[in-house]
């Protein structure tokens, strides 16, 4: 008989054949060119169908004090309320998210199947006025950046076998989440027309989750004004002298239309772009949300789909909440957990 809906969800088991994040982590360079070229490695395990969780950090494309720990705080809720890690009560999350009914909500997944893997991506930045002296210095301009993140993924496809994952990106990260999307569609376009049997996307990029993300780069130099240009002029080059993006006969985009996803669009991509924000954001408003969910919503493929979920919580803090890792908990289970496994 089920139990009374005012009764609690019984804790779950621990799955205490799991090393904590701390003993799985390996960091890794996947490039020599620069330090902050490496990636950190939480591999649960090398089944092919492991699904990975991908986390781009912020900073405005220059802060040197935002690294890749900053998700540790998402990664450990994952790791024990999906992955079941010394789990001694059940998540605290209520079934708010959009999760598979058919689905127990807050139960780590059955012993059959392969826990979620994590990977946290660095990459080079851009120069920063309050950090003249880093060494070696940060003198990166777009598109370093987002081809630093791409160098990271194909590692972890080339080193680690990773087949399917879902993208995090906060701030910039989202910025460059988006961009990885459409980047692949261009590619793959092009290898289709070239004759070449290539897989879509979203079979491999099953989501991109962007938080608190930026997705409009000429929209959000309008919002924040002259400092807001000093990151903008540093990550992306002079700002442009004037921007028609919404002329109907315009054919060429300048770079920072061309480097934004609210821009470009997503080029057919099938997968699910979910846009997670906070009322409490200062820096980032809401309209980066509605630009990005509008061109989503008219540039997606067919399958594709695209989502909005509030959080609580300042730009930076987000990622702490505990509201934000149950969104992605509920997002990852309905997404990559079928009720005898993995799909």
């Amino acid at each position: 008989m089920a139990a009374p809906a005012s009764q609690s969800a019984p804790a779950p088991a621990a799955n205490l054949s799991l090393k904590s994040l701390e003993e799985l982590k390996e960091t890794l360079h996947y490039d020599t060119q620069h330090p902050l070229q490496h990636v950190d490695i939480y591999q649960t395990s090398k089944a092919p169908e492991t699904v990975w969780i991908v986390f781009i950090h912020g900073g405005a494309w220059r802060d040197p004090t935002k690294t890749t720990s900053v998700c540790l705080p998402l990664f450990t809720h994952l790791h024990r309320t999906l992955n079941g890690y010394q789990s001694p009560t059940s998540s605290k999350c209520t079934p708010t998210t959009p999760i598979n009914p058919a689905i127990p909500p807050f139960r780590p997944l059955p012993p059959s199947s392969d826990p979620i893997s994590f990977a946290s991506l660095s990459y080079r930045l851009s120069p920063h006025p309050e950090y003249p002296n880093v060494s070696p210095p940060n003198t990166s301009q777009h598109p370093d950046h987002i081809n630093d993140v791409e160098a990271g993924i194909a590692f972890l496809k080339r080193e680690r076998g990773m087949r399917r994952y879902i993208v995090v990106g906060h701030s910039a990260g989202g910025t460059m989440g988006g961009q990885m999307i459409y980047r692949s569609m261009q590619r793959w376009r092009k290898a289709i027309a070239a004759g070449e049997k290539v897989e879509e996307p979203h079979k491999s990029l099953i989501s991109m989750i962007g938080v608190e993300g930026i997705y409009s780069l000429p929209s959000i130099s309008t919002e924040g004004g002259p400092e807001y240009d000093k990151f903008l002029v540093a990550a992306f080059g002079p700002k442009p002298a004037a921007s028609n993006t919404e002329s109907a006969e315009k054919t060429e985009r300048n770079t920072w239309e061309e480097a934004s996803p609210a821009i470009t669009g997503i080029d057919g991509y099938k997968g699910l772009v979910v846009l997670v924000h906070s009322d409490e954001d200062k820096l980032v408003s809401w309209d980066q949300v509605d630009e990005m969910k509008t061109v989503v919503e008219n540039t997606r493929g067919v399958g594709g789909g695209c989502r909005v979920l509030k959080v609580k919580g300042e730009h930076d803090e987000v990622l702490e909440e505990e509201r934000f890792g149950c969104v992605v908990e509920g997002l990852v289970r309905e997404l990559v957990i079928k009720p005898e496994g993995r799909s």
